[in-house]
């Protein structure tokens, strides 16, 4: 005679019951409710970049170029750049009571100075508030050329967008956390978490070329992390070259003693 059965146990389905959701996808829901209430589009677009790189930078291919790349770069950056043009713009209070009072010591030579100074200013925010759209430029070109040395398909038009897209998204999270790194007892917190985007900052450029260009693994990952290098190879070098600076003038003059 068999035994008695024993019930069958219901999984948590099967009782009504929601799964348990994994951290990404509380994040993601926190993050959704965040950008509704914001209301911005290319927000939403940069939240699902974030979160789901690979599918959003296929579907972007080819839809936009450079123009919105360099606008999703400069909107995305804005917050830091508003907050260092406060500094910068305590430096140019500076110097322009130093102007004024050259120009109150020497009348002729001091507002020659000054308008110097007022020009000079002027160059260096329009400078200071385009860096963003510069850097990018300047990474994508670097990117571009290592890629099509390694058989990279994509052009310069797409590759750039994508990149804009990972780099926005990326840099819209660091300049919240940018804002909590001044705020006390969370600022360790938020410089710790800052790391953390900038390495996954990395893995998006890593994914936009990859799929920009249809290259493989090792070689979307070799473009991504060349121009790094070279960065790193450049501030080797001049650090170098300053300590040789400071060693040969160091031993003339003992020589000359």
């Amino acid at each position: 005679m068999a035994g008695p059965v024993e019930p069958v146990k219901e999984t948590k389905e099967e009782k009504g019951q929601p799964r348990e959701e994994k951290f990404q996808d509380k994040l993601e829901r926190g993050c959704t409710r965040f950008v509704d209430a914001i209301g911005y589009d290319r927000l939403k677009l940069w939240k699902e970049v974030m979160f789901h790189p690979s599918n959003t930078f296929s579907q972007e291919l080819g839809k936009q170029g450079f123009m919105r790349g360099a606008k999703d770069i400069f909107i995305s950056n804005l917050i830091p750049l508003a907050i260092g043009f406060i500094f910068l713009m305590l430096f140019a209070v500076y110097g322009a009571l130093l102007g004024l009072m050259a120009t109150l010591a020497a009348p002729g030579i001091g507002i020659l100075a000054l308008a110097a100074m007022v020009v000079a200013g002027l160059v260096l925010v329009v400078l200071y508030f385009a860096s963003p759209i510069i850097s990018w430029l300047i990474q994508s070109a670097v990117q571009y050329l290592i890629a099509k040395l390694l058989g990279g398909t994509g052009s310069f038009r797409n590759q750039s967008y994508l990149i804009a897209l990972g780099s926005a998204s990326a840099a819209i999270v660091f300049s919240i956390l940018y804002v909590f790194s001044f705020v006390p007892c969370l600022g360790y917190a938020a410089n710790a978490v800052m790391i953390l985007v900038g390495i996954y900052a990395i893995y998006l450029n890593y994914r936009a070329v990859k799929i920009a260009h249809g290259l493989s693994t090792i070689k979307a990952a070799v473009v991504t992390l060349a121009p790094v290098a070279i960065f790193f190879a450049m501030v080797i070098a001049a650090i170098i070259a300053f300590y040789l600076g400071i060693f040969s003038l160091a031993f003339l003059g003992s020589s000359a003693g």
